[in-house]
């Protein structure tokens, strides 16, 4: 099955790796398909910044619709399927929703913090492609 989702993440970035591969196990199906940034020419096939890109995660549909943040992770979650379209459905209702975007950008910003908790970052890996940072 071809990726419905494309899901953009920071490739040097060890907690956004860790979240990619739980993503990847959970997808059994292949409908999502997780990209680093920082593989040539995707920021501009996506219309993207390198500053976008290092301040939160974007996904795309084939329709060419974008969420970023908060709001690509449920979309992500809602690709994959029950149970975890379940959880996304209910962190869009108040006051999950409000709370969403903030906690994500406060941990985006800080995730340097949890970086223990990270995985060898995908684009440490030279056979990946990936620009330098």
């Amino acid at each position: 099955m071809d990726a419905r989702v494309i899901l953009i993440f920071d490739g040097y970035c060890g907690i956004c790796t860790r979240m990619v591969l739980w993503v990847r196990a959970q997808d059994r199906q292949g409908r999502i398909s997780a990209l680093p940034s920082q593989l040539p020419g995707l920021l501009d096939r996506y219309g993207l910044t390198p500053e976008q890109v290092a301040k939160e995660v974007w996904a795309f549909d084939a329709a060419g619709n974008a969420w970023s943040g908060a709001e690509a992770i449920f979309r992500t979650l809602e690709e994959l399927g029950a149970p975890w379209s379940s959880i996304a459905a209910w962190s869009r209702l108040p006051p999950f929703k409000q709370l969403a975007g903030p906690c994500y950008a406060w941990f985006a910003r800080n995730r340097h913090l949890f970086a223990r908790w990270g995985a060898p970052p995908e684009c440490a890996d030279p056979a990946r492609g990936c620009l330098p940072p």
